[in-house]
C-alpha cells in the first residue's frame, strides 16, 4: 500500500507531512552523498528513527527516556565529542515521527495548543530572531532549541504515557546514586568507554563525593529525583517505597536546592490531593519524613566546617553574580557586555557562571523572552493555585528552587523542559474536560 492514500481525489494533511519529509530526507541524502559519508549514515539514521517513532510512538519515547536518564550528555564516539548530546540528537527526529503519527492521540488527551505553547513558540521565535540578528551565538540556540525545547514537545505530545515510566526509571536512577554513595565507585568518574569531560569530575561537599549517576552534576541528579516524586506518587503498587528511594537519593546528592525542591513538591503535591484518607496520611507521613531529613541534612552539611564554608561561598557567589549582572539586563535582547571568549566561555560584566535559570534567560535574551520561555512554569502555578494539577504540574512548580539558583545544565534540562511539556498536556487535557462537562438547564415543569 503507498504512503500516499489517496482518499476522494485528495491526500490528507499527513500524508502531505510524511511525503515532504521523506522529499527532504532524500534530497538531503543526495546532497550529502557527495561531501561526506558520515553525513549519510547519520542522515539514515534520523529518517530511520522518524519512521520508528511514527509506527512506534509509545515505544519510542519510552526508549529515549531511559537513554535520557542513563546516557551521559557529554558521551562521545571514541574521544570524538557529539554535536549534541545524546537525548538532543535521538529526541528531534523521534519528536518529528511523533508529530506525524496518528497514534499521538491515544498518549495525549488533548493536543490543542494552549496559551503556554504559544507563549513558548513566541520565544522561540524571540530566539531565533535574535540569531538572524547576530546577536546570539548559534551555540546559544542550538542549546535551548534541539537539548531543551525538544524535549517540551516530546512531553506534550506524550502525555500520560510517559508518567509510570518517568516514575520507575527514576527510581533505578537514584537507587544507583545510593549505591554510588555507599561504595565511593562512580561508573563515569573514569571510564575507559567514554570521553573525558568536565561533568566527569565529582564534586565533594567536605568529605563525602556526591552522588549524582549520569546527570553529571549533584544538583541536576537530585533535581531529577524531585521531579519524579509525583510521578511515583501515581504508581498502582509501592508507591511509598518509592518515593522513599527517591528521597533518600535526593539526600545523597548533598545538594541545598534538590532537597528543598522535594519538600516543596511534596507539599505542593499535599495541596492539590483530593485523594483517600488512607492516601493522604501516607503523603504526610513522607513529608514529615522528607522534611526532618532534610533538616538534618542541612545541619550536618553546615555543622562541619570544610562543609560550612562551601555551602556559604556558593550561596555569596550567586548573590555576586545577581548585583554584578542584574545592571546590564534588557527588556529585549541579550545583556550589555554580552561577549564571547576566544575559549568559547560568555561573559558579562566578566562575569562566567550564572546560577540561575530566569537570570541565564534575561542576560542571554532579554527579560520578555525569559518569561515566555518559562510561561509553563507559570501555567502550572496557576493549575496549582486552583487545585486542578496533576503530577506533572505539582513536579513544574516543584522544581522553583532549583531554577532559581541553577542554570540548565546536563540532560536535566531536557527533563525539565520534557516535565513542562507534559504540565501543559495535563492543562489542555482539564481544559477539554470543563469544556466537555454538561451544563445544567432549567426546565419547566409540565403541569399536573
Amino acid at each position: 500500500m503507498s504512503i500516499l492514500k489517496k482518499r476522494k481525489g485528495s491526500f490528507s494533511s499527513r500524508d502531505i507531512a510524511v511525503a515532504f519529509v521523506t522529499g527532504c530526507g532524500a534530497t538531503l541524502l543526495t546532497a550529502a552523498a557527495v561531501r561526506s559519508p558520515s553525513v549519510v549514515v547519520a542522515l539514515l539514521a534520523g529518517l530511520f528513527l522518524v519512521a520508528f517513532a511514527y509506527f512506534r510512538p509509545r515505544f519510542s519515547v519510552v526508549s529515549w527516556l531511559f537513554l535520557a536518564l542513563m546516557l551521559p550528555s557529554w558521551a562521545g564516539i571514541g574521544d570524538t565529542p557529539l554535536p549534541l548530546p545524546p537525548a538532543a540528537l535521538l529526541g528531534v527526529p523521534l519528536l518529528c515521527g511523533i508529530a506525524l503519527s496518528p497514534q499521538r492521540r491515544h498518549m495525549c488527551a488533548d493536543w490543542r495548543p494552549t496559551p503556554a505553547d504559544w507563549s513558548l513558540l513566541a520565544g522561540v521565535a524571540g530566539v531565533t530572531t535574535l540569531l538572524l540578528l547576530g546577536l546570539i551565538p548559534t551555540s546559544v540556540f542550538t542549546n535551548l532549541i534541539f537539548v531543551g525545547i525538544a524535549g517540551y514537545g516530546i512531553g506534550r505530545l506524550s502525555g500520560e504515557a510517559l508518567y509510570l515510566p518517568f516514575a520507575v526509571m527514576t527510581c533505578l536512577v537514584a537507587a544507583w546514586g545510593i549505591l554510588e554513595f555507599a561504595t565511593g565507585v562512580h561508573l563515569f568518574e573514569s571510564a575507559s568507554f567514554i570521553r573525558t569531560s568536565e561533568w566527569t569530575a565529582i564534586q565533594h561537599r567536605g568529605s563525602f563525593a556526591r552522588s549524582e549517576a549520569a546527570l553529571g552534576h549533584a544538583i541536576a541528579y537530585g533535581a531529577t529525583l524531585a521531579m519524579a516524586l509525583p510521578f511515583a506518587q501515581r504508581l498502582p503498587r509501592y508507591a511509598g517505597v518509592a518515593q522513599g528511594i527517591l528521597v533518600v537519593g535526593i539526600l545523597v546528592s548533598l545538594s541545598r536546592g534538590p532537597m528543598l525542591a522535594a519538600v516543596v513538591t511534596l507539599c505542593v503535591a499535599a495541596f492539590v490531593s483530593r485523594g483517600r484518607s488512607t492516601e493522604r496520611i501516607r503523603n504526610f507521613v513522607l513529608l514529615a519524613t522528607a522534611g526532618v531529613a532534610v533538616v538534618l541534612a542541612l545541619v550536618e552539611l553546615y555543622s562541619g566546617e570544610s562543609s560550612s564554608d562551601e555551602v556559604v561561598g556558593s550561596g555569596n557567589a550567586r548573590a555576586r553574580q545577581l548585583d554584578t549582572v542584574r545592571a546590564y539586563v534588557r527588556l529585549s535582547g541579550p545583556a550589555g557586555e554580552f561577549v564571547q571568549t576566544p575559549e568559547g566561555n560568555f561573559l558579562v560584566a566578566g562575569v562566567v557562571t550564572i546560577d540561575s535559570t530566569p537570570l541565564r534567560y534575561a542576560v542571554n535574551f532579554g527579560i520578555l523572552i525569559a518569561v515566555l520561555l518559562l510561561f509553563p512554569v507559570i501555567a502550572a502555578l496557576v493549575s496549582v493555585a486552583a487545585r486542578r494539577a496533576g503530577p506533572a504540574c505539582v513536579a513544574l512548580v516543584g522544581q522553583i528552587p532549583v531554577i532559581a539558583v541553577t542554570s540548565m545544565i546536563t540532560q536535566w534540562q531536557t527533563l525539565f523542559y520534557l516535565t513542562a511539556g507534559m504540565a501543559v498536556a495535563e492543562i489542555a487535557a482539564n481544559r477539554g474536560a470543563q469544556s466537555n462537562k454538561p451544563t445544567e438547564v432549567d426546565v419547566p415543569q409540565s403541569k399536573v
